[in-house]
């Protein structure tokens, strides 16, 4: 089990994460997830995606490479985040 801290929108400081149950690798892998949990996480070679549900029920996202966040989302719909996962995935497990 590991933690997830201070995602944005959440006022939860740290929320568990079960790795065996929340870790995807592909698009429709990590949306599934968020079906039943707040948060979903993906990690490759180049990089980690981190995506959840804030506390207004917009969807979030960020792609982070070396502790640096290079790209994130705010969107009101599941399809915009779906859309930023389709750009972003490949980016983290491909060089």
């Amino acid at each position: 089990m590991g933690i997830l801290c201070g995602l944005e929108g959440v006022a939860e400081k740290e929320i568990e994460c079960t790795f065996d149950k929340q870790f995807f690798r592909s698009v429709t892998g990590g949306l599934k997830i968020l079906s039943d949990y707040k948060a979903a996480i993906s990690a490759g070679d180049n990089g980690s995606i981190t995506i959840w549900i804030d506390d207004i029920g917009k969807y979030r996202g960020s792609f982070h490479r070396n502790l640096i966040t290079l790209n994130s989302v705010e969107t009101s719909t599941k399809k915009g985040l779906r859309e930023w996962l389709s750009k972003w995935l490949p980016k983290q497990q491909n060089a």
